[in-house]
């Protein structure tokens, strides 16, 4: 199913879906819920959370959760890091979260972000004038300049 969002004026909107009512279109409408519905939603969600009635996950259990579905329907994804890129990024966040946390957080965010966009866009960053080889690229953030070996991979649909 496809969501469609539709901003204008209550008439306009009205004309829209009796247009589509009248043309017997299988099309589900929701309502707005108002303010007080979502403060209420929120509301419960943080007693829940006090209670220890609702589980936490953090970022990393829930990407190892959708990889596992991803991969139960043969999507082959993996990620590898050398050594060096660990030992080396945890120097820089650590040096940047001496000055700051949260810019420190927010560059880990950015690299890896870039990172994990790479399966999806593999060529996107610059062949590497370092090397004569088209499978290395520069992935550049802030002023660092990583390497990439990129592998070719084969996906099923």
């Amino acid at each position: 199913m496809q969501t469609i969002t539709i901003q204008g004026n209550q008439q306009e909107i009205n004309k829209l879906i009796n247009l589509i009512k009248d043309n017997k279109l299988n099309l589900d409408f929701e309502t707005t819920r108002s303010l007080d519905d979502i403060r209420a939603e929120i509301e419960d969600t943080r007693e829940q959370i006090k209670n220890g009635t609702m589980k936490l996950y953090t970022f990393d259990e829930v990407m190892e959760h959708t990889n596992e579905i991803l991969r139960a329907k043969g999507a082959k994804i993996w990620y590898c890091f050398l050594e060096r890129f660990k030992s080396e990024v945890g120097f820089i966040i650590d040096f940047i979260s001496d000055d700051s946390i949260e810019r420190a957080l927010n560059f880990r965010d950015d690299l890896m972000a870039k990172i994990y966009n790479i399966p999806k866009y593999p060529l996107i960053y610059r062949k590497s004038f370092l090397f004569d080889d088209d499978n290395i690229r520069e992935l550049i953030l802030k002023v660092m300049r990583y390497h990439l070996k990129l592998k070719k991979m084969s996906f099923t649909s």
